[in-house]
């Protein structure tokens, strides 16, 4: 898997927001720390429009792998391992989960405004 900083970051975002317990767009306005607040306003919206976008799939996917045991740091083959679980239980292709998680990381970099127009371009 190609390893870049915005996936790391969409990652932790996603681990910070199910450690937060899931909190609504109203818990989210009362939170004082700006950055948190932006990201997980971010992974709200991320979200809202993948369940508005019949993609629930992909949510399911966040759920099941970025939102188990969010209070322990992430172990090497942790993901790994739970995308294997998932795609035994959904039945899915491992693959398709990876794609589905990447999508689901895009989504939030740009609902986050991560990506600069250059970088938008060039994954056009």
């Amino acid at each position: 898997m190609k390893k870049d900083w915005i996936r790391d970051y969409a990652t932790e975002a996603f681990r910070i927001y199910a450690l937060h317990h899931e909190p609504t767009y109203d818990e989210i306005e009362k939170i004082e720390d700006a950055g948190l607040a932006a990201d997980l306003m971010a992974v709200c919206n991320t979200i809202t429009f993948l369940t508005e976008n019949d993609k629930t799939v992909i949510y399911q996917s966040i759920k099941n792998v970025y939102f188990v045991d969010p209070s322990k740091p992430l172990k090497k083959g942790d993901i790994s391992q739970r995308v294997l679980h998932l795609a035994l239980s959904m039945p899915a292709a491992e693959k398709s989960i990876y794609r589905w998680l990447n999508d689901a990381r895009d989504i939030f970099a740009n609902m986050r405004g991560l990506r600069t127009k250059e970088h938008i371009k060039r994954c056009q």
